[in-house]
């Protein structure tokens, strides 16, 4: 069976960096016995037990209401805004509601079970209207709600209301403000009901992955609108808007990740035979061995590799294996190696393809000779090219640094790493100059313009951000990727950014 629904989640987004020590409530609404003949729905009371059990899983305190009436909805959404503002300011809230849901005059309305309606009039006098619940998620006043909705389309009152339309209306500019509003398809398409499964495709996915650490809440829709595409063959498309504001993000089943869930996720995103064999040398034990196993084997490759072994096909480097920066092997003709710099304060892991000192990007000052590396092990390092000898240590990132620059008078240097943040540093005497914060994910590549002004940051959220290099002040945000953006490059004049 097919039906026309949409599923959204809106996070009202006041203040993210909620963990799971934050009181966390749940209310869910599942209306699948319908009491006008031929409304009846499969699938809402099934959605809503597969959410309930999920949340449970990551620490919320679940109400379920199963086939609720117009008085008990309300009741429920009064009673929910209530619980939040008892639990205190920094409460993470969740309305989940499965059920049929329509739009009239742009206004949202949620389907109670005892509606009996034949004209637009009679919606209005007897579905909740969605506003009653922001009305009560305002008034308890703490940070964090998330609004999901898995409103379908087939309801028969269509086809006696020409004012009354499937699925719900976008929110108001004001109401998008601090949302994040995700659909189960794109606008005006058909989703799949899970024809023969308890549950649909979009809500199967969201359940499964809310649950594992270390994704943003930005990155678990990706994930979700990814599996959902590839278990429909692209026949759904999930569809996202967002509104979403702060510095830090929300994670629902932490942020803190395990080293073998850490680089599961970062290697498994580049999707490449190469990248999961990495993830096997480090972790041969891991929890996510079968996984890399079987994408290896779509890949048409295997579990071993040169790489796993530390050793360099011709013409390649094993600079990524020895945490340190070296010349290319093989006959190429007029190179030779003048010298390799290798840390001895990071420990190495035993030669696998990726560890902790790994060395992931180099430059060199444009004024003085002296290398910049950056590392795995969240430090760079300033290195005297001619002794071998590092000069200064930089500290402070917390997780893995991924890029180096200097500026064009090579005073300064920036850096970018994995927290999510780029630091700018005094390269005479190793100081932190400032620290760039905004960006929700990793942020991959930071560089200079050319009149040493500026700085452009490109992140996995998406985006690509302009920086005053000297007061680290915002002041272009640039966005359109649908992906991770990993690169930034300045025109030579400095009036163009590549991304």
């Amino acid at each position: 069976m097919v039906r026309i629904c949409l599923l959204v989640l809106a996070a009202v987004w006041l203040g993210m960096g909620a963990s799971l020590a934050q009181a966390r409530v749940a209310l869910i609404i599942g209306n699948s016995d319908y009491r006008t003949p031929g409304w009846q729905l499969a699938n809402p009371a099934n959605d809503a037990a597969l959410m309930g059990e999920a949340l449970e899983e990551i620490g919320f305190e679940v109400h379920t209401l199963l086939d609720a009436d117009e008085t008990a909805m309300e009741t429920a959404f009064r009673d929910h805004g209530e619980r939040l503002a008892a639990a205190g300011p920094g409460t993470v809230g969740v309305f989940f509601y499965a059920g049929h849901g329509v739009q009239s005059e742009g206004l949202n309305y949620l389907v109670p079970v005892d509606l009996r309606a034949q004209t637009e009039a009679d919606v209005w006098a007897g579905a909740p209207r969605l506003d009653n619940l922001f009305r009560h998620l305002r008034r308890a006043g703490n940070e964090t709600n998330f609004i999901i909705l898995d409103a379908c389309r087939n309801n028969p009152l269509l086809s006696s209301s020409r004012n009354v339309s499937g699925g719900l209306a976008a929110a108001t500019e004001r109401d998008a403000r601090g949302m994040l509003i995700a659909y189960a398809t794109e606008p005006g398409a058909v989703t799949e009901d899970g024809a023969g499964q308890a549950n649909s495709p979009y809500t199967t996915a969201l359940a499964d992955l809310i649950r594992e650490p270390g994704l943003s809440a930005e990155a678990l829709f990706r994930r979700v609108a990814t599996r959902v595409e590839e278990t429909t063959d692209d026949r759904q498309r999930p569809w996202i808007e967002s509104g979403l504001r702060g510095r830090k993000d929300f994670c629902f089943a932490g942020c803190d990740l395990s080293d073998d869930a850490a680089d599961w996720q970062r290697l498994s995103a580049l999707n490449t035979a190469a990248s999961f064999q990495a993830y096997m040398g480090l972790h041969p034990a891991g929890a996510y061995v079968a996984e890399a196993t079987a994408a290896l084997a779509e890949l048409g490759a295997t579990a071993t590799s040169p790489a796993l072994r530390g050793e360099a096909p011709p013409g390649q480097t094993r600079a990524i294996g020895e945490g340190s920066v070296a010349a290319p092997t093989g006959p190429v003709t007029g190179i030779r190696l003048l010298r390799v710099l290798k840390a001895d304060d990071c420990v190495d892991l035993g030669g696998t393809a990726i560890n902790e000192c790994s060395v992931f990007s180099a430059a060199f000052n444009p004024t003085r000779d002296q290398v910049a590396t950056s590392s795995f092990d969240g430090k760079a390092r300033l290195w005297n090219p001619k002794t071998g000898l590092v000069e200064t240590t930089l500290t402070g990132h917390r997780d893995r640094v991924y890029s180096v620059g200097y500026s064009p008078d090579g005073a300064r240097l920036v850096t970018s790493a994995q927290d999510g943040s780029a630091r700018v540093w005094d390269v005479a005497t190793g100081s932190l100059l400032t620290v760039l914060t905004g960006h929700t994910r990793d942020v991959r590549r930071a560089v200079f313009s050319p009149d040493g002004r500026r700085i452009v940051t490109a992140s996995d959220d998406g985006s690509a951000w302009v920086w005053d290099a000297n007061d680290g002040a915002p002041l272009l945000f640039l966005e359109g990727h649908e992906a991770l953006v990993v690169s930034a490059a300045v025109s030579p004049d400095g009036t163009r950014i590549a991304t």
